[in-house]
Protein backbone atom coordinates (compact mmCIF):
# COMPACT_ATOMS: atom_id res chain seq x y z
CA UNK A 1 0.00 0.00 0.00
CA UNK A 2 1.39 3.36 -1.03
CA UNK A 3 1.15 5.90 1.76
CA UNK A 4 1.08 9.67 1.58
CA UNK A 5 3.24 11.91 3.74
CA UNK A 6 2.69 15.55 4.64
CA UNK A 7 6.25 15.98 5.88
CA UNK A 8 8.73 18.36 4.35
CA UNK A 9 9.40 22.08 4.12
CA UNK A 10 7.36 24.39 1.94
CA UNK A 11 8.71 25.76 -1.34
CA UNK A 12 6.67 28.88 -0.53
CA UNK A 13 8.14 31.00 2.25
CA UNK A 14 5.84 30.77 5.26
CA UNK A 15 3.45 28.48 3.40
CA UNK A 16 1.56 31.34 1.76
CA UNK A 17 2.58 34.77 0.62
CA UNK A 18 1.21 37.72 -1.34
CA UNK A 19 3.35 39.31 -4.03
CA UNK A 20 2.76 42.15 -6.47
CA UNK A 21 3.20 42.06 -10.23
CA UNK A 22 3.35 44.95 -12.73
CA UNK A 23 0.03 46.28 -13.98
CA UNK A 24 -0.68 47.37 -16.74
CA UNK A 25 2.23 45.41 -18.28
CA UNK A 26 0.33 42.28 -17.20
CA UNK A 27 -3.31 43.33 -17.49
CA UNK A 28 -5.73 40.41 -17.18
CA UNK A 29 -8.64 42.66 -16.34
CA UNK A 30 -8.68 44.39 -19.73
CA UNK A 31 -8.52 41.11 -21.66
CA UNK A 32 -11.22 39.49 -19.52
CA UNK A 33 -13.43 42.45 -20.44
CA UNK A 34 -12.65 41.91 -24.12
CA UNK A 35 -13.42 38.20 -23.87
CA UNK A 36 -16.74 38.86 -22.16
CA UNK A 37 -17.74 40.93 -25.20
CA UNK A 38 -16.37 38.38 -27.69
CA UNK A 39 -18.22 35.54 -25.96
CA UNK A 40 -21.48 37.49 -26.05
CA UNK A 41 -22.07 37.98 -22.34
CA UNK A 42 -22.06 41.80 -22.54
CA UNK A 43 -22.10 44.27 -25.43
CA UNK A 44 -19.69 46.79 -23.92
CA UNK A 45 -16.99 47.06 -21.26
CA UNK A 46 -18.49 47.10 -17.78
CA UNK A 47 -16.83 47.17 -14.34
CA UNK A 48 -16.10 43.56 -13.48
CA UNK A 49 -17.30 44.15 -9.91
CA UNK A 50 -20.74 44.97 -11.36
CA UNK A 51 -20.81 42.20 -13.96
CA UNK A 52 -23.76 40.42 -12.32
CA UNK A 53 -25.90 43.50 -13.00
CA UNK A 54 -25.33 43.17 -16.76
CA UNK A 55 -25.82 39.44 -17.33
CA UNK A 56 -28.82 37.35 -18.28
CA UNK A 57 -30.37 35.62 -15.22
CA UNK A 58 -29.26 32.20 -16.47
CA UNK A 59 -25.65 33.40 -16.68
CA UNK A 60 -25.33 34.99 -13.23
CA UNK A 61 -26.20 31.92 -11.18
CA UNK A 62 -24.04 31.74 -8.05
CA UNK A 63 -22.45 28.36 -8.55
CA UNK A 64 -18.87 27.17 -8.99
CA UNK A 65 -19.47 26.14 -12.62
CA UNK A 66 -21.73 28.85 -14.00
CA UNK A 67 -22.03 29.60 -17.73
CA UNK A 68 -19.47 32.40 -17.68
CA UNK A 69 -16.81 30.38 -15.86
CA UNK A 70 -17.28 27.45 -18.23
CA UNK A 71 -17.08 29.71 -21.30
CA UNK A 72 -13.67 30.91 -20.09
CA UNK A 73 -12.14 27.44 -20.21
CA UNK A 74 -11.12 28.69 -23.67
CA UNK A 75 -9.41 32.06 -24.05
CA UNK A 76 -7.37 33.44 -26.99
CA UNK A 77 -3.81 34.21 -28.07
CA UNK A 78 -3.83 37.66 -26.50
CA UNK A 79 -4.84 36.28 -23.13
CA UNK A 80 -2.23 33.52 -23.41
CA UNK A 81 0.53 36.06 -24.04
CA UNK A 82 -0.46 37.99 -20.92
CA UNK A 83 -0.48 34.75 -18.97
CA UNK A 84 2.95 33.78 -20.30
CA UNK A 85 4.24 37.20 -19.24
CA UNK A 86 3.08 36.47 -15.71
CA UNK A 87 4.82 33.07 -15.75
CA UNK A 88 8.07 34.74 -16.80
CA UNK A 89 7.67 37.35 -14.08
CA UNK A 90 7.16 34.65 -11.45
CA UNK A 91 10.27 32.85 -12.70
CA UNK A 92 12.37 36.02 -12.59
CA UNK A 93 11.10 37.64 -9.40
CA UNK A 94 9.62 34.96 -7.12
CA UNK A 95 11.20 31.55 -7.67
CA UNK A 96 14.77 30.75 -8.63
CA UNK A 97 13.98 27.41 -10.27
CA UNK A 98 12.45 26.23 -13.53
CA UNK A 99 8.83 25.08 -13.39
CA UNK A 100 6.01 23.80 -15.53
CA UNK A 101 2.66 25.57 -15.29
CA UNK A 102 -1.02 25.01 -15.92
CA UNK A 103 -1.60 25.55 -19.64
CA UNK A 104 -4.75 27.62 -19.12
CA UNK A 105 -5.68 29.15 -15.78
CA UNK A 106 -9.15 28.59 -14.40
CA UNK A 107 -11.00 31.92 -14.57
CA UNK A 108 -13.80 32.03 -12.01
CA UNK A 109 -16.75 34.40 -11.82
CA UNK A 110 -18.11 34.44 -8.28
CA UNK A 111 -21.46 36.22 -8.26
CA UNK A 112 -23.36 37.49 -5.22
CA UNK A 113 -25.97 35.11 -3.88
CA UNK A 114 -26.30 31.68 -2.26
CA UNK A 115 -24.53 28.78 -3.91
CA UNK A 116 -26.58 26.10 -5.62
CA UNK A 117 -23.91 23.48 -4.97
CA UNK A 118 -24.66 20.28 -3.07
CA UNK A 119 -21.85 20.43 -0.49
CA UNK A 120 -23.61 21.75 2.60
CA UNK A 121 -23.67 21.05 6.32
CA UNK A 122 -26.77 19.78 8.05
CA UNK A 123 -27.67 23.36 8.97
CA UNK A 124 -27.19 24.58 5.37
CA UNK A 125 -23.69 26.07 5.55
CA UNK A 126 -21.64 25.67 2.36
CA UNK A 127 -18.68 23.34 3.02
CA UNK A 128 -16.07 23.90 0.34
CA UNK A 129 -12.99 23.41 2.54
CA UNK A 130 -10.44 21.32 0.66
CA UNK A 131 -6.98 21.01 -0.81
CA UNK A 132 -6.45 20.12 -4.46
CA UNK A 133 -4.87 16.78 -3.58
CA UNK A 134 -8.33 15.57 -2.56
CA UNK A 135 -9.19 15.70 -6.27
CA UNK A 136 -6.09 13.87 -7.47
CA UNK A 137 -3.45 16.60 -7.65
CA UNK A 138 0.16 15.87 -6.68
CA UNK A 139 1.57 17.39 -3.49
CA UNK A 140 4.45 18.79 -5.53
CA UNK A 141 2.22 21.52 -6.97
CA UNK A 142 2.36 25.17 -5.95
CA UNK A 143 -1.00 26.94 -5.89
CA UNK A 144 -1.42 30.44 -7.31
CA UNK A 145 -4.51 32.63 -6.94
CA UNK A 146 -4.93 36.02 -8.59
CA UNK A 147 -7.93 38.35 -8.19
CA UNK A 148 -8.97 40.48 -11.16
CA UNK A 149 -11.19 42.48 -8.78
CA UNK A 150 -10.73 43.57 -5.20
CA UNK A 151 -11.94 40.85 -2.86
CA UNK A 152 -12.88 40.99 0.79
CA UNK A 153 -14.86 39.14 3.46
CA UNK A 154 -17.21 36.56 1.91
CA UNK A 155 -16.07 37.09 -1.70
CA UNK A 156 -12.40 36.61 -0.78
CA UNK A 157 -10.59 33.29 -0.75
CA UNK A 158 -10.93 31.64 2.66
CA UNK A 159 -7.59 30.03 3.53
CA UNK A 160 -5.80 28.38 6.46
CA UNK A 161 -2.17 28.68 7.46
CA UNK A 162 0.18 25.88 6.47
CA UNK A 163 0.35 24.68 10.08
CA UNK A 164 -3.43 24.50 10.43
CA UNK A 165 -3.80 22.95 6.99
CA UNK A 166 -1.47 20.10 7.92
CA UNK A 167 -3.36 19.58 11.19
CA UNK A 168 -6.66 19.29 9.30
CA UNK A 169 -5.25 16.95 6.65
CA UNK A 170 -3.63 14.67 9.23
CA UNK A 171 -7.02 14.16 10.87
CA UNK A 172 -8.50 13.07 7.54
CA UNK A 173 -5.57 10.93 6.48
CA UNK A 174 -5.46 9.16 9.81
CA UNK A 175 -8.96 7.82 9.08
CA UNK A 176 -7.67 6.03 5.97
CA UNK A 177 -4.24 5.02 7.33
CA UNK A 178 -2.60 7.55 4.99
CA UNK A 179 -3.55 5.41 1.99
CA UNK A 180 -2.50 7.41 -1.07
CA UNK A 181 -4.86 5.69 -3.53
CA UNK A 182 -7.92 6.30 -1.38
CA UNK A 183 -6.94 9.89 -0.73
CA UNK A 184 -6.29 10.79 -4.37
CA UNK A 185 -9.45 9.10 -5.68
CA UNK A 186 -11.96 9.74 -2.90
CA UNK A 187 -10.42 12.42 -0.69
CA UNK A 188 -12.90 15.16 -1.56
CA UNK A 189 -15.97 13.09 -0.70
CA UNK A 190 -14.36 11.63 2.43
CA UNK A 191 -13.46 15.15 3.53
CA UNK A 192 -17.05 16.33 3.00
CA UNK A 193 -18.44 13.40 4.97
CA UNK A 194 -16.03 14.10 7.81
CA UNK A 195 -16.96 17.78 7.85
CA UNK A 196 -20.58 16.69 8.27
CA UNK A 197 -19.98 14.00 10.87
CA UNK A 198 -17.04 15.20 12.98
CA UNK A 199 -17.78 18.46 14.87
CA UNK A 200 -14.14 18.90 15.90
CA UNK A 201 -12.94 18.55 12.31
CA UNK A 202 -15.57 21.02 11.08
CA UNK A 203 -14.75 23.50 13.84
CA UNK A 204 -11.04 23.35 13.02
CA UNK A 205 -11.68 23.96 9.31
CA UNK A 206 -14.11 26.83 9.91
CA UNK A 207 -11.89 28.54 12.49
CA UNK A 208 -8.71 28.07 10.44
CA UNK A 209 -9.94 29.32 7.05
CA UNK A 210 -10.06 33.12 7.18
CA UNK A 211 -10.89 35.55 4.34
CA UNK A 212 -7.77 37.01 2.74
CA UNK A 213 -8.44 40.48 1.38
CA UNK A 214 -6.61 41.17 -1.88
CA UNK A 215 -6.64 43.69 -4.69
CA UNK A 216 -5.92 43.65 -8.40
CA UNK A 217 -2.17 43.60 -8.95
CA UNK A 218 -1.54 41.08 -6.17
CA UNK A 219 -0.87 37.36 -6.49
CA UNK A 220 -1.24 34.78 -3.74
CA UNK A 221 1.19 31.86 -3.83
CA UNK A 222 0.54 29.04 -1.37
CA UNK A 223 1.55 25.55 -0.36
CA UNK A 224 -0.77 22.73 -1.56
CA UNK A 225 -1.31 21.68 2.06
CA UNK A 226 -3.08 24.97 2.89
CA UNK A 227 -6.77 24.15 3.24
CA UNK A 228 -8.93 26.71 1.45
CA UNK A 229 -12.44 27.38 0.23
CA UNK A 230 -14.73 29.77 -1.57
CA UNK A 231 -17.55 31.17 0.56
CA UNK A 232 -20.99 32.18 -0.59
CA UNK A 233 -20.65 35.74 -1.83
CA UNK A 234 -22.73 37.92 0.48
CA UNK A 235 -21.14 41.16 -0.75
CA UNK A 236 -22.55 43.47 -3.42
CA UNK A 237 -19.73 42.83 -5.87
CA UNK A 238 -18.81 40.10 -8.34
CA UNK A 239 -15.41 38.58 -7.71
CA UNK A 240 -13.37 37.54 -10.74
CA UNK A 241 -10.25 35.48 -10.10
CA UNK A 242 -7.71 33.24 -11.78
CA UNK A 243 -6.17 30.15 -10.24
CA UNK A 244 -3.42 27.96 -11.61
CA UNK A 245 -0.73 25.58 -10.47
CA UNK A 246 3.02 25.23 -10.94
CA UNK A 247 5.37 22.30 -10.38
CA UNK A 248 9.17 22.66 -10.14
CA UNK A 249 10.71 20.76 -13.05
CA UNK A 250 13.03 18.93 -10.67
CA UNK A 251 10.07 17.70 -8.61
CA UNK A 252 8.02 16.81 -11.71
CA UNK A 253 10.83 14.68 -13.12
CA UNK A 254 10.93 12.70 -9.86
CA UNK A 255 7.23 11.82 -9.78
CA UNK A 256 6.82 8.05 -9.54
CA UNK A 257 3.16 7.82 -10.53
CA UNK A 258 0.60 9.44 -12.80
CA UNK A 259 -1.91 11.87 -11.35
CA UNK A 260 -5.39 12.21 -12.78
CA UNK A 261 -8.14 14.70 -12.01
CA UNK A 262 -11.05 13.16 -10.12
CA UNK A 263 -13.23 16.07 -11.21
CA UNK A 264 -15.40 16.34 -14.27
CA UNK A 265 -12.52 16.67 -16.76
CA UNK A 266 -10.65 13.47 -15.90
CA UNK A 267 -7.50 15.07 -17.34
CA UNK A 268 -3.93 14.14 -16.46
CA UNK A 269 -1.72 16.44 -14.40
CA UNK A 270 1.09 16.11 -16.89
CA UNK A 271 2.98 18.08 -19.53
CA UNK A 272 0.93 18.39 -22.70
CA UNK A 273 -2.35 17.97 -20.83
CA UNK A 274 -3.28 20.11 -17.80
CA UNK A 275 0.26 21.48 -17.78
CA UNK A 276 1.83 23.30 -20.70
CA UNK A 277 4.34 21.20 -22.64
CA UNK A 278 7.23 23.64 -22.17
CA UNK A 279 8.66 24.81 -18.90
CA UNK A 280 8.83 28.52 -18.16
CA UNK A 281 12.53 28.69 -19.12
CA UNK A 282 11.70 27.02 -22.45
CA UNK A 283 9.19 29.70 -23.47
Amino acid sequence: MATISLEGPSVVAGGLTKVSYPVPAIDFRAEINNLLIQKGFVDRIVPLEELHLHLRPEDRVATAFNNVTEAFYETNDQFRQIYFSLMKYIAQEIFDFDFIFQATPTIRFHFPGPYEDMYRSKDGKYLGYHVDGMNGHPLEEINCWLPATSCYESNALQIASLEDGIRILNLLLDDINYNEEIYLKSGFDLNYMKLNSDPEYLRLAVNSCKPLSMKYGELLVFDPRCVHSTAENQEKHTRVSLDFRLIPVEAYDKLTREYKSQGRSGRMFARGDVFYQSSVREL
